[in-house]
Formats: C-alpha cells, structure tokens, sequence
C-alpha cells in the first residue's frame, strides 16, 4: 500500500515483533525478524513508517514475568507515534474475526485495534495470522472497509523498499 509523501504508513506491529530481538538468535528465523524488526524501528524513527501502539499491546507486555525484559520491550514503544484506542467498533470487528476465524482473543484484539486506528500494516511473526492474512484482510475490507495488509517483518520492508524505489521512479 503507498502512502503518501506527506503521511508515512500507520503500522501496527503485533506482540511477537516487540519480543523478537529477545527470542533464540541461534535459530534463522529468529535472527532474520530480530534484524528486519530493527530495521523497521530505523525506517520509523527516519519517518518513514508511523508506529501504533496500544494498551492492549502493553497490557501483553505486562504480562511478561520477567521484569528486565519487560523494560526492555516497552522501552521500543517510545518511537510509536500513535495510539490505538479500544472501542465499541474495534470490540465488534474482533469479535467478528473470532467467531469467523476462531483466533485467539489476543490476536482479535490487536487485529481490530489496527484496522479500526486505519493501519496499511498489521506486522506479525505468528504462523497462523500469516497463512490466514488473506481470509483476514477479506473480512476487514468488507466489516469496515479496512485495507490493512498483514505481513511479516521481513514482507514489510521489502513493501515499504518497494513503495520507495517506485516512488523515485
């Protein structure tokens, strides 16, 4: 999705992102969403990417029991520009991804969250959000007419390289 020049792409990155750079490096993929991660706090803190976060997101963050890395993470939520706000509209539209595609309140929650705060990007790591994007970003274009794709870190870069490299063509 290209943003305009004046307003960089409202992104909302789901929980496992924020956690990632603290998972087992040892393992590829980790290592790889770890970097792309750091990358897209690079491209937002350029201005490139406007980050969304929400208490939904830092209610998760919470939840962590281990304190330092709780810090650690919530500390990255300094370079979101914007707050999602939990709604009467984003509490019908996650309860319509639940009872459509039985995923976990959590996951309803922060998908809402995204569309209804008007995100082009909802980042995840989660295998199942990712083989389900299609079928999600069906029902939220037709719920709200929401246009918000689901990628994984990685995907987002190349989209947001891509949107530049046409944008200087």
């Amino acid at each position: 999705m290209t943003s305009t020049a004046d307003r960089p792409p409202l992104t909302y990155l789901d929980t496992g992102v924020w956690f990632r750079p603290f998972d087992d490096m040892r393992i590829a993929r980790n290592a790889h969403e770890a970097q792309a991660f750091a990358e897209i706090l690079e491209v937002a803190e350029r201005g490139g990417l406007t980050l969304c976060y929400s208490r939904a997101l830092r209610h998760e963050v919470r939840r962590t029991p281990d304190q330092a890395l709780r810090h650690a993470v919530a500390r990255f939520f300094q370079v979101c520009r914007r707050r999602a706000q939990l709604d009467q509209q984003s509490a019908n539209l996650a309860q319509l991804l639940r009872r459509e595609l039985d995923l976990t309140f959590w996951d309803t929650v922060h998908l809402a969250l995204g569309a209804a705060t008007g995100a082009a990007y909802f980042v995840t790591t989660d295998d199942r959000l990712l083989r389900r994007a299609r079928d999600i970003e069906n029902i939220l274009q037709r719920a709200v007419q929401a246009r918000m794709r689901i990628l994984g870190p990685q995907e987002l870069l190349e989209e947001i390289r891509g949107d530049n490299e046409r944008a200087s063509d």
